[in-house]
């Protein structure tokens, strides 16, 4: 549900459209709102992706755009690489201009964790280079099993 700002948060504007949801996979267990309140981006951590074959519940993160006074689906993001149980969009954040969006995954390599961003550009969304577990003993989050690295984010305005 979204909600409407008039001397309290009281009003309903809409309810957010979801497709293919199933009771487990926790949409709406992190969301985010940009600045300007025209993006919104929700985690679904353990949405069973169904384009994967074989299907898996790695999670994705559901961006919403605002045209006029309607809430649209727009894109569902995800990481095509991780694997079952990872949690992506466990934590999710989106910049003030809602070009920006990173999603945390802290299921990913025994728990250690990953972070991931996205820009839009255009109505695509490419995921950049990111901080995330490799691996290799000499990672670059220097995140160990258990760590649950991508468990809390947050972007600067900018998106970093």
């Amino acid at each position: 549900m979204v909600f409407s700002l008039n001397k309290a948060y009281s009003q309903v504007v809409q309810a957010l459209p979801v497709n293919f949801l199933s009771p487990g996979d926790f949409f709406g267990v992190s969301v985010d709102i940009n600045g300007n309140g025209d993006y919104i981006v929700v985690g679904a951590p353990f949405h069973i992706n169904y384009a994967d074959v074989p299907p898996d519940q790695e999670g994705v993160a559901f961006v919403y755009s605002l045209s006029g006074n309607t809430w649209t689906l727009k894109d569902t993001l995800d990481v095509p690489a991780f694997e079952v149980m990872d949690g992506v969009g466990t934590a999710v954040a989106i910049n003030t201009n809602g070009d920006r969006i990173a999603l945390g995954a802290p299921g990913v390599g025994n728990d250690r964790g990953d972070a991931r961003v996205f820009k839009r550009i255009g109505n695509a969304w490419a995921m950049l280079p990111s901080l995330h577990y490799n691996g290799n003993s000499g990672d670059n989050t220097g995140a160990g099993p258990g760590d649950n690295f991508g468990s809390v984010l947050a972007l600067d305005g900018s998106g970093y």
